[in-house]
């Protein structure tokens, strides 16, 4: 499997991080409700956080840690 895998339904869909990913992962956990039982997720969170997040996201190797990007379909 590659990185450009999609995983669609019909409200959601599964797929491989972009670059263009760092908005949504700033907006959803700088939300301090969102990050209120995950510790590792600093407060705030900036927009070098949100960078470094996508692109370490974007690099795993996808044969043995892939992840996803969740977005509404």
């Amino acid at each position: 499997m590659g990185r450009d895998l999609e995983l669609r339904t019909p409200r959601l869909v599964l797929r491989s991080f972009r670059a263009t990913d760092v908005d949504d992962a700033l907006a959803y956990r700088d939300d301090p409700e969102f990050a209120r039982f995950l510790p590792h997720i600093p407060q705030p969170f900036t927009r070098a956080h949100a960078e470094a997040f996508v692109t370490v996201n974007m690099t795993e190797p996808w044969e043995t840690m892939p992840t996803f990007a969740v977005k509404a379909g």
